[in-house]
């Protein structure tokens, strides 16, 4: 889960840990692993954009797109994980990195390296399915968004970090303008701050981060240190003569009172908006049909595309359907040109295939302009493009202010057009809200009820 571009989810950090008081674990293998594993992608997938952000390719081809888990579930499945190892730009790797390796070396000097990595892993899919399951919530354009980064396991980290260390030290600053104001903390103080404000940020729908994301990992990872890692607390436990705990020095352990019942608070939301999302899924299908439409253009039918896009078709009438917004401008256009052309949703089309050839005037914010089309297609029985390979031109449309004027000519050599659909918002979240509220639940009770015989007190 992850930044959101124009068209991508992301995760960013805004309050930076300094460092934590401790001691001890050994070596941290896998999270220097995931480090240099999540790094060397980077590089990979940045390159040709001189390291300044992931290349469109890799975002659209990687990134976890939530309606594939309908449209394409084995492709949506394994998004889930590539999606994990990309990042959008510098910075959204730097303090990703730099929160694991804060916080992954301790819990991993606990769980160990197997346990360690399925807790990563698993966090990160849980982030997914609560991605997935508020789309409702979010909005239906939110279906067709790639997003990308290891924030969801991360946070997954961070969530089995609070179980365990809860009463720890840490140092911290965040930045008032260009201010650093520093303090030290409790690790539960921040840890549940921080994940109070992921929360409210999603439940304000603030674009460009997948908060709920977030959320879900971290969910996952309270919930996921009791189940993988309790039995091994214990014998840690009973084994290392705790000083601490004979002498009090620390206190009590766990989460203390007010702060579980702020927890439990944010979590019991959290269910509640699963099944908000639900209802307004569900009237989503009552009130329109939803598509996912993708397009891929290239110079040649053999050549990697040069511009990809996936967008949300949504279809109230014959005369009132919409597309989500989309970025890229070359995919953009040539949509937009399907769509004021009738060629993308024609009801007359219905259940037909052949070629398309011709060539159309259109109007684009008030100015006409040509869209020729020669392409090979079929439709559903909807009278959506279904798929449509072929090659088209047109021309761009310039607005200043509140002058539009015809501009420079646009070929597109070759694109490959599809439509998935119709869409059941109802299933598409049904499966990711039930593994949603099931870990949510757990977590509940690992908070309230066993979260003392999981702190190490340290």
């Amino acid at each position: 889960m992850w930044v959101l571009m124009m068209g991508a989810r992301v995760f960013r950090r805004s309050w930076v840990p300094v460092g934590v008081s401790l001691e001890g674990g050994g070596f941290p293998i896998a999270t220097i692993a995931i480090i240099a594993i999540n790094s060397v992608l980077y590089l990979l997938t940045s390159y040709k954009n001189m390291l300044l952000s992931i290349n469109s390719d890799a975002l659209w081809t990687y990134g976890y797109i939530p309606a594939y888990l309908y449209t394409a579930p084995e492709n949506g499945i394994l998004r889930i994980f590539t999606s994990m190892f990309l990042h959008a730009d510098p910075l959204h790797i730097f303090f990703n990195m730099y929160f694991l390796y804060i916080f992954g070396r301790g819990v991993e000097g606990v769980l160990g390296v197997g346990r360690y990595l399925a807790l990563y892993l698993l966090s990160g899919v849980w982030a997914s399915l609560l991605h997935t399951a508020s789309v409702g919530f979010q909005g239906v354009a939110s279906i067709s968004i790639p997003a990308v980064g290891a924030s969801g396991a991360i946070s997954g980290i961070l969530g089995a970090f609070l179980v365990l260390y809860p009463r720890t030290p840490l140092s911290m600053c965040f930045f008032y303008i260009f201010i650093p104001i520093c303090g030290t903390f409790r690790a539960s103080t921040f840890l549940l701050f921080w994940f109070a404000i992921q929360v409210i940020y999603g439940y304000l729908r603030l674009g460009g981060i997948a908060f709920l994301a977030h959320a879900g990992g971290f969910i996952a990872g309270m919930a996921l240190t009791w189940l993988l890692g309790g039995g091994v607390i214990a014998r840690l436990k009973q084994f290392s003569a705790p000083s601490w705990n004979i002498l009090g020095i620390l206190g009590e352990e766990g989460i203390g009172g007010a702060q579980k019942a702020v927890l439990a608070g944010v979590l019991i939301s959290i269910i509640a908006m699963g099944f908000y999302s639900y209802v307004s899924g569900s009237s989503i299908d009552r009130l329109q049909l939803t598509y996912v439409v993708s397009v891929r253009i290239s110079s040649s039918e053999k050549d990697p595309p040069y511009s990809l896009s996936v967008a949300t078709l949504s279809i109230r009438d014959i005369s009132d359907f919409t597309m989500s917004p989309i970025a890229d401008d070359a995919s953009r256009i040539l949509i937009n040109r399907l769509v004021a052309s009738g060629v993308l949703f024609n009801p007359q089309m219905s259940n037909k295939e052949g070629s398309i050839s011709g060539s159309y005037s259109v109007s684009i914010y008030g100015v006409r302009v040509p869209f020729t089309i020669s392409a090979r297609a079929s439709y559903d029985g909807n009278g959506v493009l279904a798929e449509a390979r072929g090659s088209a031109s047109t021309a761009s449309v310039i607005c200043s202010g509140s002058t539009c004027a015809r501009g420079d000519t646009i070929s597109y050599p070759w694109f490959d057009l599809r439509s998935l659909g119709p869409i059941q918002m109802v299933k598409l979240i049904e499966t990711p809200l039930l593994l949603s509220i099931a870990i949510t639940i757990l977590g509940l009770y690992v908070i309230i009820a066993r979260d003392r015989e999981l702190s190490l007190g340290v």
